[in-house]
Order: C-alpha cells, then structure tokens, then sequence
C-alpha cells in the first residue's frame, strides 16, 4: 500500500506541476497573436476591487485563459468538431445548398455567408458616408478615395440576387471622393477570388484588386507581376473555424511570389527587417492568411524613398493586408491604419487631421466589405 500510495502522490504531483505551468505561462510568457484566428490574445487582466465587483475581471479572465493555456485552443477545437458531427451529415454533402448554423452555408465544398440586409443597414451606411463627406469637404488639399468589397454577404448565389450595398454607399458619396468596387456577379466569381473556408479573398482577388487600385488612385506604373505561385500546404479559414470544424474543413493555402523595391517597414512604430521578397521555399511561418500576410496592427509604415510620389494613407481592415506593400511601392510613404487597433497599439486615439498634417499625407483610401462600412470602430 505505501508503494502504491507513493504513485499517486508522484502521480498528482507531476499533474500539478503541468497545470501551474500552463498557468504561469500566461503570466510570464503570455501569447501576443492568435495566428489561426487572425486576431492580438487577450491577456490576463489586472485584478481590483472594482473589475472583480463587476465582474469584469472574471469575464476577462475567462477569455485569457482561453487564448494563453496551453492546448485550450486545441481542446475546445475537439469539442465544436464532435458538435458540429451531431448536427450534419459531413459525408453526404453535395452541391445543394446545405445550412450548417452560424450564419453559413455549404455550397459545392465553400462555406458561404447568407446575405446581408441592406435595408437595416442603411442607417450605418448614411452614417459612414456622412463621416466620410464632411472630412473630404474639409480636406480639400487631400485626395479621397473608396473602395468596397463585394463578397458572398452582398449576393444571393441561389439566384444572383445582389443588395446593392456599394451602390447605396457610391450614391452617398459627394463629388471629393472618388470610389470603386471589387466586383462579385456570381458563384463562380466567388469561388475564383475568395477562399473556401475564410472570409477573406485569396491571392488571385487580391492581386486583382491591386491593379484595380491603381487604376483608382490614379497611378500610371506598371503592377508588379508575381515571380511565381506556390501553395504552402492546408489550412482552415475564419469560416470553419467559426464552425468548430477545422478538422473538418480544408483548403490548399496559395500564394503569390513578389520581388518588392528595397524599403523600410514599421510597426507600431517599430521598424522590422525582411527580405524583399518572400521565403517560399523555406517558409516557416503559420500557414494562415494572418500568418502569411501579417496580423491586424493599429498603425505600419512603408517607406519607399520615392520623393516625387505622393504619400498615402490606407484606412481599411484584414482585407488590405495582403496588397498594403503592393500599393506602397508606387508611393513615398504609406501608412495603413486599423482603427479597430490603432488607441491599443498606439497608446492614443487616431487624429486624423493631426495625423495628415504632419504626416504630410496627398491622398486617403477607404477600403474594406461591408463590415467596415457599417461599423461604428471604423467612424473617424
């Protein structure tokens, strides 16, 4: 019996020891990014009186401890996935379409959005518009531009039906800013541009928004043309994720090749260093479209050293992450701003009139889906 005992206290011992470590690592080493969900962590919150009377503490608490133990991600992934088997039959998809929850759809081995409302929407969009109208009006030395990006939230794929977002936004508009649309006519359009499991687009929608921009922005260069294509291996996107079925849902990751002109890059106002073109045959990073083409930052800076081009500012969200460096080639200087993040990374909220004066900026593009367009996180 005392052997036996013995055991069971090595055994507790060794099982303590795990679980004090998983929570002394959130403490000591805590994660910044979550790579596969394209988003900063959420870190362990500062305990006081008044956030643990309100609760606040316990409910961020809660989220911290998701996103900093080890394996929590993991072990939940495992939970959903079981779930999502007890509500579909995974092995008799087909092309119809198939409602999976969550606001998604199956649809020939894409996961699709339903479409949004435009009518309930219209208040938002008013909104934005008239913030958008008065800074133009205002800035009259500055150059405004807009682009929106039409996804499976602005179109019916049963029947084409589209909402007509962009043009309640364009028909808004005054005559200061300038706007152009990522065009979506119909399924096919879709599943050329856009992923099967994420709600981004992939390397072929964002490379032909790219040379639609320049078109907008009223760049006269050539684009750069990609050296090559490589798909880096599988991954699961927003959508599935959002499912719980990663283990589920796949697609080959594909990516474009580019040869960038040396410049310099900030983050937050950190300058990093790279090479100026991509690492593919050795790549290393998350297989993910944050891990790939960067996570959502408050403020980057390329700087291109073209003293006779203008400089640009890019307001904008996820979308625009994988064309910021494209489009900075043809300028001066470009900043691309997240609004969602700017305050938290920064340590101040963003000033747009402090920021174009003394950042010396000649032209501004909105960019973002209909998600940018409506929320109140992207008001200036």
């Amino acid at each position: 019996m005392k052997t036996k005992n013995s055991v069971d206290i090595i055994f507790l011992f060794i099982i303590s020891m795990i679980l004090l470590g998983g929570f002394i690592k959130p403490i000591i080493n805590p994660v910044d990014i979550n790579y596969i969900e394209n988003r900063n962590t959420n870190k362990l919150p500062i305990l006081t009186a008044k956030t643990f009377s309100n609760n606040k503490f316990q409910n961020n608490l809660e989220l911290a401890l998701a996103d900093q133990i080890p394996l929590a991600h993991y072990m939940k992934l495992v939970n959903k996935t079981l779930f999502l088997l007890t509500k579909i039959n995974y092995f008799n998809f087909n092309n119809n379409a198939k409602n999976l929850g969550e606001g998604l759809y199956l649809m020939d081995n894409y996961l699709i959005y339903y479409p949004k409302d435009l009518e309930s929407n219209k208040k938002n969009i008013d909104l934005k518009m008239n913030n958008y109208n008065n800074i133009a009006d205002k800035y009259k030395n500055i150059d405004f531009y807009l682009y929106y990006i039409e996804k499976d939230t602005d179109i019916n794929f049963q029947n084409n039906d589209k909402l007509g977002i962009y043009e309640q936004i364009e028909g808004l508009l005054n005559s200061n800013i300038n706007s152009f649309k990522f065009n979506i006519n119909n399924f096919d359009d879709f599943k050329k541009y856009f992923y099967k499991t994420d709600h981004h687009w992939n390397y072929q929608g964002s490379y032909k928004a790219y040379k639609e921009l320049l078109d907008l922005l009223k760049i006269n260069d050539n684009p750069i043309e990609p050296l090559y294509d490589k798909c880096l291996g599988f991954w699961s996107g927003s959508k599935a994720r959002s499912l719980g079925g990663q283990l589920l849902f796949k697609e080959n990751f594909c990516v474009y090749n580019f040869n960038f002109p040396k410049h310099d890059t900030y983050i937050n106002n950190s300058q990093i260093y790279y090479n100026y073109s991509y690492n593919l045959e050795n790549y290393t990073n998350e297989i993910s479209y944050a891990g790939f083409y960067g996570a959502d930052k408050g403020l980057i800076k390329y700087d291109y050293y073209n003293e006779d081009r203008d400089n640009l500012l890019i307001i904008g969200e996820s979308y625009d992450n994988a064309i910021n460096e494209l489009l900075a080639s043809h300028f001066n200087k470009t900043y691309n701003v997240d609004l969602r993040n700017y305050e938290n990374d920064i340590g101040e909220k963003f000033n747009f009139e402090e920021f174009v004066t003394v950042n010396e900026v000649d032209k501004v593009l909105f960019i973002g889906n209909i998600d940018f367009y409506i929320m109140d996180t992207f008001l200036i």
